[in-house]
């Protein structure tokens, strides 16, 4: 065979201990970039234009649909020939009275970054560019499932495994489905494919839900550490179909004969992490399913695991589902979701692409990735596309926190009741009971179960509160959540109240409440309900079907569908999501005043709690499995360093002594420390920066400087940081007086940052300076437990400065999200704080100039 050096390239593997194989056709990256220069993200992507047209054999109203990666397949004549599978949109009445769908394939022989490289299958063969496949399929499609007489025979993932080619795909006829099911198609040369007409894998019945469907698989070698998902393989699959659906995620060990492991469901991504609402405005239509990712794209970045996957509004079958392609950040899980998405391809405004682009794949060839999807018209029509983007380290990629911060289960009070099994209510809970016959719970191996009857004249009603409840004044956030509600019963099931209310008491004698929940109904609608002051409902901005858990009968049975549904609220940022499978955020609960909190009493305690309320004539009897709550406080531990409220001040006054007054330091203490980020633009460098700071009613005390960075980028100009403390045990706010030596600076501005218990000597300090388009990380500074890690920020333009702050107590394995500090179109700044250790990141763009600072303090011994 001659060599091609296109793809003479090392594997690429991921960074880190634990972890399989990455991509096999992706090169070593590191090298690519300097590992100094953030890049935002691994990906920046230019349009390409579309791979050969749609099939003759497809419907004019059909086309490439479920177009994934690119599969390099040499041959002796052609080093580079390159393989791209795709199907029929469901039914292709072309090939059957019913329709049998089919898997299509295109070719290339050359650079398949070229567009014009490519040929339909048909074209290819005629070419002679599968002369070395002696016995092949006469045209496209070049397979319509198990015994050539599939229906929707569709979404093709093919990956070699050793010697063997492997395709999963879906089809509806298969004996023994439940409706779409993925089947298994194996083949010696990547054209010619055979396989068991039965279904690979299937979820247990009782978690069915939906109209059953379980196709649409996406899987490739395992790139998440072992330690977290112990499989050679791994990948994603629907559960259930249309508005009512879920995904499932599967561990694979032998591709080529082995059957799946479930591995638990998910629901679609929203709420924070719903890239249309940036800055967390909501937009609960748009989101990401985990069947959408491309597993071969999942890289290793020093955030988590980045990977490709289409953001999109509902939509199934025929029906338009506009749609972006986004990188996202995951954690080793491979379920929950930690940063913000950032766009890489999106729509077009006109032409092939303007409907939608989808179904993301990557490969690598020569210095440059491939990205192949489905791109469709505003009329729905589909096509396989390219783009293109040069290599870029994921060790450089960066992802913005989602607003408001949610850390990581560390500190967090976890209680689980767990009633499978039990014979009475276990402790830690309390019982509300209204109706003329109260409602009684009863136990089994699966749970508790209660029925609650609508013919009661005052219906029949059935709660469970926590006892200990939160103080939401000092709480981060706090999870209600339950597994395995089920209806048992024949009677339509009512959707549970779930929530937080300040008393124990059934919905009706609720004083202040929020919950989710239809109680009153019976159908598969959800609301966002509130009591305030007694007065029922203050909002009810959510009426939509629960899609991301299945809300709704399955085709097995009312009976035979099991929901896990919660709530996570964020008491101080007045926010809160509903939480579908897998504690995946759904959709943000909102009111109409913005902040669900600000009509409630927030120096009352709060107690999460379910229940379920008769609704109808007949019986129903819910049944769950099991509650949790946990709840993230800000309560400190014995002896760690604690940090105070900052202060923070500007001036534009063109002077080299500017005095800030009335610079709030916080609450006095005999162990307070504050560290003091001044920051200016000058017309040239200064010699020397000083600073004191007069407690009001207190002496002048001298401050002591810490370091002191000034930009190279923009001069003659200097854009400076100045990092000072001083412990301050008295006053609650003061005057800070600084003195520039050497030029005289303008457009000054000051962060206070009040410690308490901390060693006044810094554990490290970094800093970085950028300007016009420069975008450069630091190098990351330690976290102590226990102590705090403080960074600021300072842009400056030829007409104002803007400012921003982060800090953090740290804990251990806490991850404390970056400040998102949007001055105007052109100026953003990223402050970040991370895991075990921190970083100042800066992205400038225009002609700011940009100096950041990060430190880190240890407890006190």
């Amino acid at each position: 065979m001659a060599p091609s050096l296109l793809w003479a390239a090392p594997q690429y593997r991921a960074v880190g201990g634990n972890l399989s194989s990455g991509t096999p056709d992706g090169p070593e990256e590191a090298v690519i970039s300097p590992a100094v220069t953030i890049q935002r993200s691994t990906y920046s992507a230019s349009k390409l234009g579309t791979i050969a047209p749609r099939p003759s054999q497809m419907l004019s109203g059909n086309g490439n649909y479920w177009t994934r990666h690119i599969l390099r397949v040499p041959s002796s004549a052609y080093p580079d020939r390159c393989f791209s599978y795709f199907s029929s949109d469901h039914d292709d009445t072309l090939n059957g009275s019913t329709g049998s769908g089919g898997i299509y394939l295109n070719i290339c022989v050359a650079d398949p970054s070229v567009p014009a490289n490519w040929k339909l299958y048909n074209e290819a063969v005629t070419a002679g560019w599968l002369d070395d496949i002696a016995s092949k399929p006469a045209s496209n499609p070049i397979y319509t499932g198990a015994g050539g007489v599939g229906r929707q025979c569709e979404t093709p993932c093919v990956r070699k495994v050793g010697s063997t080619f492997v395709m999963t795909y879906q089809l509806t006829s298969a004996p023994g489905a439940r409706n779409q099911a993925t089947l298994r198609a194996t083949s010696v040369d990547g054209v010619n494919w055979t396989g068991p007409n039965v279904p690979l894998m299937q979820v247990a019945t009782a978690e069915a839900i939906g109209d059953g469907h379980q196709g649409y698989m996406t899987w490739a070698e395992n790139p998440f550490p072992r330690n977290r998902v112990p499989y050679n393989y791994v990948g994603y699959s629907l559960i259930g179909g249309q508005f009512r659906s879920t995904m499932g995620m599967w561990g694979w060990d032998d591709p080529v004969a082995g059957t799946p492991v479930f591995l638990g469901a998910l629901s679609k991504w929203n709420g924070r992490f719903s890239p249309s609402n940036p800055f967390t405005q909501t937009s609960n239509w748009f989101a990401a399913a985990a069947i959408e990712i491309d597993v071969g794209s999942i890289r290793q970045t020093r955030q988590g695991y980045s990977a490709l996957v289409e953001f999109a509004a509902q939509g199934s079958g025929s029906n338009a589902r506009p749609g972006d392609i986004y990188e996202i950040l995951l954690d080793g899980d491979g379920k929950t979701m930690l940063g913000k998405p950032q766009l890489v391809v999106a729509r077009g405004t006109s032409g092939y692409d303007q409907g939608e682009v989808g179904t993301v794949g990557v490969m690598t060839f020569g210095d440059k990735r491939l990205i192949t999807y489905d791109a469709a018209t505003s009329a729905n029509a589909k096509v396989s596309a390219l783009s293109s983007t040069s290599l870029r380290s994921p060790q450089n990629t960066w992802f913005r926190s989602p607003a408001p911060h949610k850390p990581v289960d560390a500190d967090v009070t976890v209680k689980s009741f767990n009633f499978a099994g039990a014979s009475s209510l276990p402790v830690g809970l309390t019982e509300v009971k209204v109706g003329s016959t109260l409602p009684a719970a009863s136990f089994s191996a699966n749970g508790l179960s209660v029925t609650v009857d609508g013919t009661m004249a005052t219906k029949g009603e059935y709660y469970l509160f926590e006892d200990v409840g939160f103080d939401p004044a000092v709480t981060e956030y706090v999870d209600i959540y339950i597994d395995d509600w089920i209806t048992t019963s024949a009677a339509a099931y009512r959707v549970p109240y779930i929530g937080f209310a300040t008393s124990k008491t059934a919905r009706s004698a609720m004083t202040d409440a929020i919950f989710i929940g239809n109680g009153e109904g019976i159908d598969g609608t959800m609301a966002l309900q509130a009591v305030d002051g007694g007065t029922q409902p203050i909002a009810a901005s959510i009426s939509d079907y629960y899609y991301g858990v299945g809300y709704g009968p399955s085709i097995l049975g009312t009976g035979a569908s099991k929901k896990h549904v919660g709530v996570r609220l964020f008491p101080t940022s007045g926010r809160a999501y509903i939480l579908g499978e897998g504690g995946t955020e759904l959709q943000e609960m909102t009111s109409s005043n913005g902040n669900l909190m600000t009509n409630f009493d927030m120096t009352q305690r709060w107690y999460p709690f379910f229940g379920f309320k008769g609704a109808d004539t007949a019986a129903a009897v819910e049944r769950v499995g099991k509650m949790t709550v946990k709840v993230k406080s800000r309560a400190h531990l014995a002896g760690d360093a604690t940090l105070g409220i900052v202060g923070s001040a500007v001036t534009a006054t063109n002077t080299a002594t500017p005095s800030f007054a009335s610079l709030a330091i916080d609450a006095a203490a005999s162990d307070r420390y504050v560290a003091f980020f001044i920051s200016g633009r000058s017309t040239a460098a200064l010699t020397s920066l000083t600073a004191t700071f007069t407690p009001d009613g207190g002496a002048a005390i001298p401050l002591t400087q810490l370091h002191l960075h000034q930009s190279t980028y923009d001069a003659p100009s200097a854009s400076f940081m100045g990092l000072f403390i001083a412990a301050i045990p008295t006053g609650t706010a003061g005057t800070l007086a600084v003195a520039a030596v050497g030029t005289t600076p303008v457009r000054w501005g000051v962060k206070a940052v009040p410690m308490y218990g901390i060693n006044p000597t810094p554990l490290k300090i970094g800093s970085i300076s950028a300007i016009g388009n420069s975008v450069i990380m630091n190098s990351e500074v330690d976290k102590r437990e226990g102590g705090i890690v403080a960074t600021a920020a300072m842009f400056s333009t030829t007409s104002s400065t803007f400012h921003a702050h982060a800090a953090e107590e740290s804990r251990v394995n806490v991850d404390s999200g970056e400040i998102l500090y949007a001055t105007n179109s052109t100026v953003l700044s990223v402050l970040g704080i991370k895991n075990t250790s921190a970083s100042a990141v800066l992205e400038a763009t225009g002609s700011a100039g940009a100096v950041a600072v990060v430190a880190s303090w240890a407890k006190a011994a």
